[in-house]
């Protein structure tokens, strides 16, 4: 195993070793490294399915306990594991996703139950320290923001058995929503169309990003230019902006310092 990159889990502490530890507790570990590792991986790789992500376990070794994986995809995993275990080292962890928050908390659960620590290390050749967690070690949750709205861009692909849909907003973000099978098949028909869908959305509190998305309806949306925009615009309030001789730089203005006299 010496030519693979590997990521490793020391559970150290009086009485920890296998046969002492429940086995189900050891399961709720495996699965929270892989879960934390894996969604922090598809969160910086959005068009990856985490279900693509395999942080398998190769080996549950004696002296403690120490728990082996080998992932599947080495070039992202060993990062994603430097960069969480890095969160902890800081005692920073506002820009991980939730789903590794999550993780890190089930973790957490572990070693304060049983008075233990969690070290990291990756491998490959030479084992490499990367950061310990403790049983004094504070694993927050912010708080996403939640709230109803609508984002507007392309459909890009659509599907699955849990049917989610694939978005690229206007500003060149890569989201993917969940959303029901009858509405899967009516935004397959709007597949590489400009839309709105509007639904239920969360988002980091720190960072504001976008993090799910629930659509409950679809809009319709049509990207026009800032001049045939305050062309309709005209035409709805009346002569109000006759005066307004070059649209762009009227609506530059409006930008810049929010309020110009027409």
């Amino acid at each position: 195993m010496s030519d693979k990159q590997l990521i490793q889990v020391h559970i150290t502490g009086t009485g920890i070793r296998p046969g002492v530890i429940r086995s189900k507790e050891i399961a709720e570990v495996i699965t929270a490294v892989e879960e934390m590792i894996a969604t922090y991986v598809t969160h910086a790789n959005p068009t990856l399915k985490k279900e693509s992500v395999v942080v398998g376990l190769t080996a549950v070794e004696d002296g403690s306990l120490k728990l082996t994986f080998s992932p599947n995809l080495p070039e992202l995993t060993v990062p994603a594991a430097q960069a969480i275990t890095e969160s902890i080292r800081q005692n920073d962890y506002h820009l991980l996703p939730i789903g590794t928050i999550k993780g890190l908390q089930e973790l957490s659960k572990f070693t304060r139950r049983h008075n233990c620590d969690a070290e990291f290390y990756t491998q490959n050749g030479n084992s490499v320290y990367l950061a310990t967690m403790t049983p004094d070690t504070e694993i927050p949750m912010e708080s996403p923001l939640k709230g109803e709205t609508v984002i507007y861009g392309e459909v890009t692909r659509v599907g699955g058995a849990d049917p989610k849909v694939q978005f690229r907003m206007i500003d060149g973000t890569l989201v993917y929503c969940e959303t029901t099978k009858e509405l899967a098949r009516d935004i397959g028909a709007k597949l590489y169309m400009q839309v709105g869908l509007r639904g239920q959305a969360s988002w980091n509190a720190k960072t504001l990003e976008l993090e799910s998305f629930l659509v409950e309806e679809i809009i319709s949306y049509e990207d026009i230019s800032i001049i045939d925009a305050m062309n309709e615009l005209r035409t709805a309030v009346g002569d109000v902006f006759d005066a307004v001789d070059d649209i762009e730089e009227y609506a530059k203005q409006l930008r810049i310092h929010g309020n110009v006299p027409v």
